[in-house]
């Protein structure tokens, strides 16, 4: 089986659907009898290019990298992708569904670019000679996405926050109407749709789940030998012995709720571990948990962007994971924080709610009263919920993924073979 994996995102650029496409296409790289390419945006240079499809390189796992395929807004990316799948004949085009590829930007002029000109990807979907397949990534469900618009514009938070309140939860209705208008359309046009988790595929109603793959960059020597790894990575982080740590993780941004973080006490024993990055955009500042008393325990890590080696030893260094969110879509840190047996404590989101009903970790209303009577819930019954996380982490692995992803493939391209044949036949006896 020949696949073409299209991403905006890929390393080394920054970005959760960069770091989930590599892992997916060398996963794929490695099952027998399997050719996978990836087309990705930029080139090793930093911008887009005509070249494609001549401007290529191989990878560590001998994948083709197409580098400069897609990038935002740029008109001629179909025509770059239906290039690359004349020249290298895959059976099926899996496209990774990202904001960013879509035009579903936040942005006005790339809000109204796509109205005037539709996303840059129409004419693949239209024009492609085999099945194609989308993997969503940003699906909000559409009441907790509406809520939290109205929320934010009650903080006058943004660019319209000099426009009244009414206008400004118009303007932001109408942007996510548009955002949604185009996921539809996205997904009519896709032969197949796979979504990493139930909620995603619920607001779409169509496809697939296949969980977002997880696993840990680096294994550790052994069950007997953890304790002495988990000493190891705390003393690398600087993180105390002694203590159960929760840890909080992700992108600066007032969507992660890491204000609730700042009120929190925790039961007797536990500490708290923050490591927040500046937003990719800029637009927010980390939360500043600094001054908090010491008997509150909170421990700030200002470690920036982290490889995937240093990410797992800080997983590793932690005992449960803490997410406070206002919305959220998928959380890709959730995965790796399950991949590496920590339970998590969340707000009552759908996408979290899902993964609690497994008995993972606990979901709570989004205030201070709410998390810390849930911390104490999971302090008491912490085995139960560890010991269900580590019998659940094996269905996060590539390898895994990667099987029911080539398995997916495999049914679309037979019922697309032989739909082919029988338009084939049904012309062939018009004709005569």
């Amino acid at each position: 089986m020949k696949i073409l994996v299209v991403s905006g995102e890929y390393p080394p650029m920054k970005g959760g659907v960069g770091r989930y496409t590599k892992n997916l296409v060398h996963a794929i790289a490695r099952k027998s009898n399997v050719e996978v390419s990836v087309a990705i945006g930029g080139d090793r240079g930093g911008g887009a290019t005509a070249a494609v499809p001549s401007d290529t390189s191989q990878d560590s796992n001998n994948v083709t990298v197409y580098h400069g395929a897609v990038r935002k807004g740029d008109k001629t990316n179909s025509e770059r992708i239906l290039k690359i799948v004349s020249e290298i004949k895959p059976d099926v085009v899996n496209i990774q569904y990202e904001r960013g590829l879509y035009e579903i930007d936040t942005t006005i002029r790339h809000t109204f670019w796509r109205l005037m000109h539709g996303s840059t990807l129409d004419r693949f979907y239209k024009m492609s000679p085999v099945p194609t397949v989308s993997t969503l990534h940003t699906v909000f469900p559409q009441d907790e996405y509406y809520a939290y618009i109205k929320e934010r514009a009650t903080r006058k938070e943004g660019r319209f926050g000099f426009l009244p309140q009414p206008l400004r939860v118009a303007i932001r209705r109408w942007v996510m109407k548009q955002r949604y208008d185009l996921l539809l359309q996205v997904v009519s046009q896709s032969d197949g749709v796979i979504s990493p988790a139930r909620t995603l595929q619920e607001v779409v109603r169509r496809g697939t789940v296949i969980y977002h793959g997880a696993e840990p960059a680096i294994e550790l020597s052994s069950l007997s030998s953890r304790i002495n790894d988990k000493k190891e990575f705390r003393k690398e982080f600087g993180l105390p012995l002694d203590k159960i740590l929760l840890l909080a993780f992700g992108y600066a941004g007032s969507y992660k709720g890491f204000d609730v973080l700042a009120k929190l006490r925790l039961p007797y024993g536990w500490s708290l571990v923050v490591k927040q990055t500046k937003h990719e955009r800029g637009f927010e500042k980390p939360i500043e948990l600094d001054g908090k008393n010491e008997r509150d325990n909170v421990i700030s890590l200002n470690l920036g962007y982290l490889d995937d080696t240093t990410m797992s030893k800080l997983f590793f260094a932690c005992d449960a994971i803490i997410f406070p969110y206002k919305i959220v879509s998928i959380s890709g840190v959730m995965f790796d924080a399950l991949a590496h047996g920590l339970p998590f404590i969340a707000s009552d989101l759908r996408f979290f709610k899902e993964f609690a009903e497994m008995g993972l970790g606990i979901v709570c209303k989004r205030n201070t009263q709410s998390f810390e009577r849930s911390i104490s819930t999971l302090a008491l019954e912490y085995n139960e919920y560890k010991t269900r996380v580590e019998h659940f982490r094996s269905k996060l692995q590539w390898s895994n993924v990667a099987n029911k992803h080539l398995e997916f493939f495999s049914g679309l391209i037979s019922q697309y073979n032989n739909e082919s044949a029988t338009k084939y036949e049904n012309s062939t006896r018009k004709q005569a």
